[in-house]
């Protein structure tokens, strides 16, 4: 597919990005009609100058792994880009860990200007309306305030707060990463459970016991 051609379109390209085939064409039937849908970037060498134009809808699952995986691809697209995208995150997760948590990975603060949360368990007529112009106008970040209102407000990850418990996810256990960072086990103990105080669990489908053997765990499935 040829991105150059794509972003010609007069509402701009948009490019979805989820693990679930499914789910993509659940969203690319959210957008306004003849809408061009360029189905992922993630296998091409991306320049500004190609990214000018395409809008990103990202959907964000709330399983731990791909949660954690899917952020660190947002910063990553954002961090490479060095300039502000249209990006729209789709999401069970409180948007305002997610948007912090993704400001403290970036650095620079300019660059989540246009990121949008979209909660996806939104009333069905608002949620399209709501991507459609998150998308295809320059709202600043501000506006996200219409999906939160009554959204308790969570802090986001430190970097490495993050970092650590991506890679806890993917596997890694706590010695073997303080080997490979060259840290000690106590820094990313530390780490671990302060994330863990950081984290909007009231979800009770997320299986964080996997991960935390702590009262943190015990204290969040009771409120659930």
């Amino acid at each position: 597919m040829n991105i150059l051609q794509e972003k010609n379109s007069p509402q701009g390209s948009v490019c979805i990005f989820s693990q679930c085939q499914m789910t993509s064409l659940g969203l690319q039937g959210l957008l306004p009609r003849g809408t061009k849908v360029i189905p992922s970037l993630q296998h091409i060498n991306m320049r500004p100058s190609e990214l000018e134009g395409i809008h990103f809808l990202y959907f964000l699952p709330h399983e731990p792994h791909f949660l954690f995986d899917g952020i660190k691809q947002i910063s990553e697209l954002l961090t490479q880009s060095g300039i502000p995208l249209k990006i729209v995150i789709f999401s069970r997760v409180q948007s305002s860990w997610i948007l912090n948590t993704l400001k403290n990975q970036v650095r620079k603060g300019y660059l989540i200007k246009y990121v949008h949360i979209v909660l996806s368990h939104s009333p069905c007529g608002l949620i399209s309306p709501l991507i459609h112009s998150f998308l295809f106008n320059n709202l600043p970040l501000t506006s996200n305030n219409i999906n939160s209102t009554s959204e308790k407000i969570y802090s986001g990850l430190t970097r490495e707060e993050f970092e650590t418990m991506r890679n806890i996810l993917n596997g890694y256990s706590i010695p073997v990463l303080a080997k490979l960072k060259k840290k000690s086990s106590g820094t990313l103990h530390a780490q671990k459970l302060s994330a863990a105080r950081k984290m909007p669990f009231a979800l009770p489908d997320m299986k964080w016991s996997r991960v935390f053997n702590t009262v943190n765990y015990k204290k969040h499935t009771s409120m659930s």
